[in-house]
């Protein structure tokens, strides 16, 4: 129950727009957990939704495009939330990065990879 607790107010500070750099160290760490447990699919939806307000610098964004890449392979229904955090830190070197990906790995990475090509670098 504990963790359940603290994950809902880490939810809910992401919410507001203004989280500390705790609290965003620990979102990212959250959303790179790759073990499934009861209900976190949910939690990482939410916390993608939540970190689309939230300000973030540089090297937050680069931290997130890795997030998001490796999430292509690993997520599970929450997948699309991950996907929608793409305008966030879209730059030509995620561009690159996906592009290079979009070959490689099972059918369904790469389904992926197409759909976040045809979502965000359509030109």
């Amino acid at each position: 129950m504990h963790a359940a607790v603290q994950t809902e107010t880490l939810i809910e500070a992401l919410k507001t727009g203004h989280p500390s750099e705790a609290q965003l160290v620990t979102a990212f760490a959250y959303l790179q957990l790759k073990k499934r447990h009861f209900r976190s699919g949910y939690n990482r939806e939410a916390i993608c939704r939540a970190l689309k307000k939230v300000p973030l610098n540089e090297d937050q964004k680069a931290a997130l495009c890795t997030i998001v890449l490796e999430q292509i392979e690993y997520a599970g229904r929450e997948f699309g939330a991950f996907a929608k955090l793409v305008p966030l830190i879209c730059s030509p070197h995620f561009e690159q990065r996906v592009r290079a990906y979009a070959h490689k790995g099972r059918p369904y990475v790469q389904e992926r990879i197409a759909r976040i090509i045809d979502s965000y670098f359509r030109q």
